[in-house]
């Protein structure tokens, strides 16, 4: 039982840095390898502060019992929480990040790799770019506001210590990747049609002139083509990945009851 009123918001704060560390840790504007560990603490302290006026109770299973059973009790499912409205931005950039890697092996440019700032491993050129300016887009829509206010109005549709139920979880996970699925094919799939057409026509144009170097010819062809292609279905992609994550924290949100 509760013995004294700094007891329950000392338990109220630290699951509310519980569930607001799963969002900075899965989000790479907060979360990313090169940024230091202690931003990111502070980062989530920031936020801590912010939106603990605003908590509400906790979930009476927890308000009934001792405060450290309750604390040890709700941090996991707290953490879920977190975790999953991260996850909402993040299927979109694994989206973005499968469809480069995709693009990259399609227009002959998968050796050509890079260091990742984000996650600190190599990634092709294709890959980094596409996330980087995805990002990028993102912070300039706003959509890091849209998170947060999704965090904010989770403590009234979600009450600390309540956590996801399992089809709720069963949901997250089948919509998300649903959505990397459907922002693969938008991203990717014009440039695979035109790489295949013109790997078609190669082999037909090899049939009739085989003395022709036409493997030569193909690869650097393929390339400027695949390049141009890109750079013209790149701001519709961007596009897509962005209202797809805006889409994704709504879901999330609706699946709470908001």
């Amino acid at each position: 039982m509760w013995n004294a009123s700094w007891t329950y918001m000392i338990v109220a704060a630290l699951l509310l840095a519980t569930r607001m560390g799963g969002i900075v840790l899965i989000l790479p504007w907060w979360g990313a390898g090169a940024i230091p560990p202690r931003v990111k603490l502070l980062t989530v302290m920031v936020l801590t502060m912010a939106l603990l006026p605003i908590t509400g109770d906790l979930s009476p299973a927890l308000k009934n019992a001792d405060p450290i059973r309750a604390t040890l009790v709700g941090i996991s499912g707290e953490l879920l929480v977190g975790l999953a409205l991260g996850l909402s931005i993040r299927v979109v950039l694994a989206g973005v990040a499968s469809a480069g890697k995709v693009l990259s092996m399609q227009i002959g440019l998968r050796m050509a790799n890079v260091l990742d700032p984000l996650g600190g491993y190599q990634s092709s050129v294709v890959d980094a770019v596409m996330q980087g300016i995805c990002i990028l887009a993102m912070l300039a829509t706003n959509l890091h506001h849209v998170v947060l206010r999704g965090a904010a109005a989770s403590l009234r549709l979600l009450p600390l210590g309540v956590g996801l139920s399992q089809s709720t979880i069963g949901n997250l996970v089948f919509n998300g990747g649903r959505a990397l699925f459907v922002l693969i094919v938008q991203v990717a799939g014009p440039v695979i049609a035109v790489a295949l057409a013109m790997h078609v026509a190669f082999a037909i144009l090899l049939r009739f002139a085989p003395q022709m170097n036409v493997f030569f010819v193909a690869f650097a062809l393929v390339i400027l083509v695949g390049i141009a292609l890109l750079a013209g279905i790149l701001p519709q992609a961007i596009g897509s990945a962005v209202n797809a994550g805006e889409g994704q924290v709504e879901h999330f949100m609706g699946l709470l009851g908001g």
